[in-house]
């Protein structure tokens, strides 16, 4: 290790390179922690012109990179930043301090470090988060980080900031009903950065059960948000259902890659990929879901878009009504989007006595593809079982409109499905052209204001 002196001098002479080449860092790290020493009076001063990483300031410091816990031994004290100026590229960081007890070292920085998110904060473990949660740092990253066995990656408390995922997150085996990930707050930034995954390793738990019997299974991700955004987040092989938007409002989805497609032939089952409950003002868009279950239900909620989005695999896109402390759904979008190979493709779905609205659900220019059962399903008969008796008018179906509903359902399938009671829908609007299946000579309530989708 470095003596106190030579230390100082190597600082020096890296601010001096700074200076020079204009390309790297002003670094101070404290080397090998376990040891002890001191650093004191270190002046960085008049450095201009910074590139890649703007000022990095360490207590974990070890020779393959920042590793294990703070440590107090090396303490450095009475450190001066003056006049250091620059920009920081878009991938890059401004100014990371992680030390213990800063704030009493008499740490003085003045300078300006421009055009990246403002102060970052790296998490490599779960111990991380109290630490990331306390600071004000703006930016959160969440580096390849192993969440051990019923603990959840616990994102509530951080309003204002933004979490970004980098490398692989995994997570350890345990069967509980958990949630994975939590992520609660408002005006937060969640974002998956270039070449990372959330890896649930799903194959652990897979049993064909899903939820309904056999091993007990997580969540995946749990969302309760306000005016945020979730982007370019990618997720692989969850042990069940997927994402969990629940109580949010103002916030979009984005650019989200959910692939379970391992669950196909390794017993994947109830791996929905969006579940949304109690709601408000929500986008989803641009996004895909290879899944053994709902691409998209929506239980609960007001003012839903979800589109340019494909589904492959699963269960089709999904309105689906009743058992809930909510029961209403009203104006809901489903537009631009493919579903692909799934057993159904589009379906509003009420529970079986239920009591509760469904208004104001429209699909628009939808395709389908090679559906295995039935193209269009609107019943109001529905059970976790399926679908059972005669369907009951306490969830009524109004202001349907299916318009350019289009693709091919599988020879041995149903084009379209409708039984609701009678009389319970109203102000519907069907323009569909599903074919290669068999029609429907038993559909039931459908409006005398529109031809009978079922005949073709």
């Amino acid at each position: 290790m470095k003596t106190n002196e030579s230390f100082k001098r190597w600082l020096l002479l890296s601010a001096v390179i700074a200076i020079v080449s204009a390309v790297d860092i002003t670094d101070i790290k404290q080397l090998d922690a376990a040891k002890k020493g001191n650093d004191r009076r270190i002046v960085l001063q008049d450095i201009q012109n910074i590139k890649n990483i703007g000022i990095s300031i360490l207590g974990n410091y070890a020779n393959g990179g920042p590793s294990g816990q703070l440590t107090p031994g090396i303490p450095i004290q009475d450190l001066v930043i003056d006049n250091v100026h620059g920009t920081v590229n878009s991938q890059g960081v401004n100014i990371k301090v992680w030390v213990v007890d800063a704030a009493s070292k008499r740490y003085f920085i003045r300078g300006e470090i421009t055009d990246c998110a403002a102060y970052t904060f790296d998490i490599w473990s779960v111990d991380h988060i109290p630490n990331a949660k306390k600071s004000n740092d703006k930016v959160i990253r969440v580096r390849d980080i192993n969440v051990p066995a019923g603990t959840a990656l616990d994102f509530q408390g951080f309003d204002g900031k933004t979490i970004e995922f980098h490398g692989r997150v995994t997570f350890g085996y345990k069967e509980w009903e958990g949630h994975l990930i939590i992520i609660k707050g408002k005006n937060m930034n969640i974002k998956g950065m270039p070449g990372h995954l959330i890896d649930g390793e799903g194959h652990r738990w897979w049993d064909k059960c899903g939820g309904n019997c056999g091993k007990k299974k997580p969540f995946m991700i749990y969302t309760q948000l306000e005016n945020s955004y979730v982007d370019g987040l990618k997720i692989k092989n969850t042990p069940a259902w997927c994402f969990a938007i629940n109580q949010c409002s103002n916030v979009h989805y984005s650019n989200i890659d959910i692939d379970n497609r391992d669950g196909h032939t390794k017993g994947g089952h109830n791996t929905d990929g969006f579940d949304v409950h109690k709601s408000r003002n929500i986008r989803i868009y641009n996004s895909k879901v290879n899944n053994q279950d709902d691409c998209l239900a929506i239980n609960s909620g007001w003012d839903i878009v979800f589109e340019n989005n494909v589904c492959e695999g699963g269960h089709g896109i999904a309105v689906a009504v009743g058992g809930y402390d909510v029961n209403e759904a009203k104006n809901i979008l489903i537009k631009n989007c493919k579903v692909i190979k799934n057993n159904i493709g589009i379906r509003v779905k009420t529970l079986l006595n239920g009591k509760g609205i469904v208004d104001g659900v429209t699909f628009d220019n939808v395709e389908l593809k090679d559906i295995s059962e039935t193209g269009i399903v609107i019943i109001g008969n529905y059970l976790n079982s399926g679908p059972r008796e005669k369907p009951t008018g306490g969830i009524p179906i109004k202001n349907l409109n299916i318009r350019n509903v289009r693709g091919n359902v599988l020879h041995n399938g149903t084009n379209v499905l409708v039984n609701v009671a009678p009389g319970s829908p109203s102000g519907w609007i069907w323009d569909s052209n599903v074919w290669g299946g068999k029609p429907n000579k038993n559909c039931l309530g459908v409006p005398s204001t529109i031809a009978d989708p079922c005949a073709k």
